[in-house]
């Protein structure tokens, strides 16, 4: 199996949190989201350099600016971050999660564990926050667990 079809087959169980999903099929999916992960930075930061370029917003690029009234919100900046978040929640977050569900399953661990690890990958800190790059323990530990007999 490869990245490309592990996405494919992920986004065609989009709302399926009952079967199960194999150590392999779950890894490639977190590559290929990784890839799309990078894609998208990629193709943010290329359009916001092209609002800067066709708005004249130079001076402006972040989602913030200062002019002679006090902080102004830039409107471009703050659409292209909707854009980016909508399209990182329905591409890579929904189908994730939906994943993980059937994981646990093929791990023969109940699917309330989901609600936990959503509760470690939320940005509210929490208790393990701490530790760096705490969010990835719960998906790294989903990919190593084998399947139960």
């Amino acid at each position: 199996m490869n990245p490309v079809s592990a996405y494919i087959d992920a986004l065609r169980k989009y709302f399926d949190y009952y079967g199960k999903t194999s150590r392999e099929e779950y890894g490639m999916f977190i590559v290929a989201a990784a890839i799309i992960f990078l894609i998208m930075i990629g193709g943010g930061l290329g359009v916001s350099l092209l609002i800067n370029e066709v708005w004249g917003l130079e001076n402006h690029g972040g989602l913030y600016y200062r002019n002679h009234d006090g902080y102004q919100l830039n409107g471009q900046a703050l659409i292209v971050l909707v854009v980016y978040l909508t399209v990182l929640l329905f591409a890579i977050v929904l189908p994730g999660l939906a994943l993980m569900a059937r994981r646990l399953n093929d791990m023969g661990w109940s699917r309330w564990w989901l609600l936990l690890i959503v509760a470690l990958l939320s940005p509210i800190p929490n208790p393990l926050f701490i530790i760096p790059g705490h969010s990835l323990i719960p998906i790294i530990v989903l990919g190593c667990v084998p399947s139960k007999q």
